[in-house]
């Protein structure tokens, strides 16, 4: 490879195809690394910059604990649960593109559990009952996520209303990194952030755990969903 094709490599004006990165790796020595992120690159391409941080990292994560006052988590999300959210809100997408993002949505979970990260959601009794796009549709999504339940992919808590609520705010989930650290993505209207300041991080985690605390027991939640189902 030249020394401009190296060059734009590094500006990012260029992308190395799979030859290229393992070259790359085998030239610099760097043990599969560069080879990984290469990988990972593709994997998310097309995504906005922001959400591709918040993806690669999901996909190290060791654990990730979730928080959504509001709807079910996407990484949970049917195929029509997910096909309901995007076209009500995204209105500008045309058919095809509505598709892409639904698949791209759903094969989150796919990736993500093979490594048998431990996944842990906590979400609002109302986001649990309220009907997306129509009850069979929002019936699927709850015995979607029983079956994940039974077969040991994740842990799931119905979080009941109380007259002092530790939560009421944006959803969020704290990720628990292989080298020890933990940060979090914080949610919002437009988009959404990852934290990684140490105290900030702590706090959230301290708000999930006290929201966890006012929440169903994992078993008492599942019979929660299969009596909507």
């Amino acid at each position: 490879m030249s020394r401009q094709l190296i060059g734009a490599f590094e500006k990012g004006t260029r992308t190395p195809n799979g030859d290229q990165a393992e070259r790359l790796d085998t030239e610099l020595a760097t043990g599969g690394a560069l080879l990984f992120l290469w990988e990972e690159i593709r994997d998310t391409r097309g995504e906005p910059s922001w959400w591709r941080d918040v993806l690669i990292q999901e996909r190290r994560a060791r654990q990730i604990l979730e928080y959504q006052p509001c709807l079910i988590p996407g990484m949970l999300q049917t195929p029509d649960y997910a096909r309901t959210l995007i076209s009500a809100r995204q209105v500008h997408r045309t058919p095809e593109q509505v598709e892409e993002i639904v698949q791209r949505r759903t094969q989150r979970l796919d990736v993500v559990k093979g490594s048998r990260p431990l996944l842990w959601f906590i979400v609002e009794q109302p986001a649990v009952e309220l009907v997306i796009g129509d009850e069979s549709i929002t019936k699927h999504q709850r015995k979607r996520i029983v079956e994940l339940w039974e077969e040991g992919t994740i842990r799931f808590q119905v979080a009941l209303p109380v007259a002092w609520p530790p939560g009421l705010c944006p959803p969020f989930r704290v990720m628990c990194l292989p080298d020890g650290r933990s940060i979090a993505h914080v949610e919002s209207a437009v988009g959404g952030f990852i934290e990684s300041n140490t105290e900030r991080v702590e706090f959230l985690r301290t708000t999930y755990n006290m929201v966890q605390a006012e929440a169903l027991s994992p078993s008492a939640s599942i019979q929660f969903l299969e009596e909507r189902i």
